[in-house]
């Protein structure tokens, strides 16, 4: 089966290692990202619940850049085992975690739609599609 990946990406700067590994595995690779507050044009792993940018596709060390999708459809790493359908927002390391259990979301938070499931800390496919 054909697996399609498209979408809009841009350049920041990453501001800490988000090149870390488990085993052989990129464990920050295709985790939501944030904007760094008061610095222009830096991100790094989302907090949980935060309005994120967009979801990080390479492995960046510290001032190295850092390819955020904003738009469009991507890969991303999941908090918990979750299926089709399920809206979802970060949460704490900028893994993906279900809206619903968010609580009181706040408005901007949820950043999109999963098209393929996974299981805990393995990684799924979304729309992203922030609100």
């Amino acid at each position: 089966m054909a697996e399609y990946n498209s979408g809009w990406d841009l350049t920041r700067v990453a501001s800490g290692a988000m090149d870390a590994t488990s085993g052989t595995v990129n464990i920050n690779k295709y985790c939501f990202v944030q904007m760094v507050a008061g610095v222009e044009k830096e991100v790094i792993l989302a907090n949980s619940g935060a309005v994120c940018l967009g979801v990080l596709q390479n492995n960046p060390r510290d001032g190295e850049h850092a390819t955020v999708r904003y738009a469009g459809s991507t890969k991303i790493r999941l908090a918990s085992s979750l299926g089709v359908g399920i809206e979802v927002v970060a949460s704490s390391g900028g893994y993906a975690r279900p809206a619903l259990d968010a609580g009181a979301v706040s408005s901007g938070s949820i950043m999109g739609l999963l098209i393929t499931g996974a299981t805990s800390g393995a990684v799924g496919e979304m729309l992203l599609q922030r609100r």
